[in-house]
């Protein structure tokens, strides 16, 4: 009698303790003559679907549409090997990516009748690292949405079919060789996907500079201006959205840092239309001198509204965002001080970060890293104020009281510690070793996808000198990373 028969005669696979039902499962499983019945037994219930999904089989078909609901992620995943010049490739690449882009969405809209979100995800094929799976000659154009090339019955659409309910998180992530980065896949691809997710909540894109890919200033600046266009066009529009994270990426070896181009029209554009997210995660495309240009005119005074009539925002818990404005002594302490006072404007803040890294031409033609990262969190109760440079950079009278008054703000109870610590230049030598100093590095880059499977080299651990007070030429070296409490001096207390 087959395991199905005889749980039809039972009067409940639920009688049976949970060490007997554990052990009939593996009995099963370590049949092969019965392996052809497991997608079967996957269907029977949640116990049976969960033992034989990883183990025993890829597919999963449904013939019950009414057991669909609990599918949670429905992942797009493929690869096509181009080669430049290749007109009918391309165009069949195209026609491919926007049938597979219509077809899930028609799935998706079968999906969850009860409203259980689910995640779409677009993942990348580059997981061994790019120097593995780069190939010469190989195209770097992104697919491109078509429906002029599908062929019937879909050639009926015109843009991609609404998902009411089903999807709630899109992720287009770093990928090898297609480049969801430029200005007409943000024209082509990415405006109609999100007009197709009205109830979306969580929205990811990783750029990917790639291999060969080295965008000129003309396109970066291209690029910027259709990011803003979509920002004004559907941030506003998606009501349930919760958390944006944009994040570009390369691989060093092949790739070094790009001079720094201000888009402040960009900046402006996402500090607007950001205000009800709870979570936002920008890098280098974005810069936070832009992002807060409004409190720039406004030094940290909850009295003055900036000049854009903004009213903050009251639900962001976690940001992180690139500032090179950390490089510049210049103008590093009126950037701290305006964030300062957008920082007042987020009772429920819990962690703040900005970093940045750029090349530095140093003595006798020698080539480092200028790094910098300035940290205001609440995660450990107490809050806490850190400001790391590989210039030795501190923050003055004004800036510590801008920042005490936010502290006093979210909790009256502590007293902020505040920290300066210098780093050495000598061992920085990707993004990453700074990206490792995030305590928010988990919220943008989650571990699935990290940047080391890009990276072909070794990182060294960056060397911290901890200033115990920040006006004093004394310093001590300690060798815990910035992201935890320093032992070896005691921090300044205001």
């Amino acid at each position: 009698m087959s395991l199905l028969q005889s749980l039809s005669s039972t009067a409940s696979w639920r009688k049976f303790p949970a060490e007997i039902r554990c052990m009939i499962l593996e009995i099963v499983a370590e049949s092969d003559d019965d392996r052809p019945n497991f997608p079967r037994y996957a269907t029977v219930n949640k116990e049976f679907q969960s033992f034989f999904e990883p183990v025993c089989f890829d597919t999963l078909t449904f013939s019950n549409y009414e057991r669909i609901q609990y599918v949670k992620t429905i992942a797009l995943d493929y690869r096509i090997e181009l080669r430049r010049g290749e007109i009918i490739a391309n165009e069949r690449h195209d026609m491919f990516f926007t049938m597979s882009a219509v077809l899930l969405r028609a799935i998706q809209m079968g999906t969850n009748p009860r409203g259980v979100g689910s995640a779409a995800e677009r993942e990348s094929g580059a997981s061994d690292g790019e120097a593995r799976t780069w190939a010469p000659f190989r195209a770097d154009e992104a697919p491109m949405l078509d429906f002029d090339l599908i062929p019937c019955p879909l050639e009926m659409y015109e843009s991609l079919p609404r998902v009411e309910a089903a999807v709630t998180s899109l992720a287009i992530r770093k990928h090898d060789g297609y480049q969801f980065s430029d200005s007409n896949t943000i024209i082509s691809t990415l405006r109609p996907i999100l007009d197709s997710l009205p109830k979306l909540q969580h929205f990811k894109h990783d750029y990917w500079r790639g291999v060969k890919k080295d965008p000129t200033p003309s396109e970066r600046t291209r690029r910027a201006t259709e990011y803003r266009s979509l920002v004004l066009d559907k941030l506003h529009v998606l009501e349930s959205l919760r958390s944006v994270n944009i994040f570009e990426d390369f691989t060093c070896c092949f790739r070094d840092e790009l001079p720094h181009i201000h888009h402040p029209q960009l900046g402006q554009a996402l500090a607007q239309q950001s205000q009800h997210l709870e979570e936002l995660h920008l890098s280098r495309n974005i810069d936070a001198c832009d992002f807060f240009s409004a409190f720039v005119d406004n030094p940290a005074s909850s009295s003055s509204p900036p000049a854009d009539g903004s009213t903050g925002w009251p639900k962001m818990r976690h940001l992180s965002m690139t500032a090179f404005t950390l490089l510049d002594g210049d103008d590093l302490q009126p950037l701290l001080q305006a964030v300062a006072a957008a920082a007042e404007t987020m009772p429920r803040l819990e962690a703040l970060e900005l970093w940045a890294v750029a090349n530095h031409q140093g003595k006798n033609s020698e080539r480092r890293k200028q790094a910098g990262v300035f940290r205001y969190d609440r995660l450990a109760e107490i809050p806490r104020l850190t400001l790391m440079t590989t210039c030795g950079a501190s923050m003055d009278d004004e800036t510590k009281a801008a920042w005490t008054r936010v502290a006093e703000k979210h909790d009256s109870r502590h007293s902020l510690v505040i920290e300066t610590a210098t780093m050495d230049a000598a061992e920085f030598r990707s993004h990453t070793d700074v990206m490792d100093l995030l305590v928010l590095k988990g919220r943008l880059l989650p571990d699935k996808e990290g940047s080391e499977p890009f990276l072909l080299c070794d990182r060294p651990r960056p060397l911290i000198e901890y200033d115990s007070r920040p006006s004093s030429s004394h310093s001590s070296t300690s060798s815990p990373p910035p992201s935890q409490t320093p032992t070896s001096s005691p921090p300044e207390s205001n």
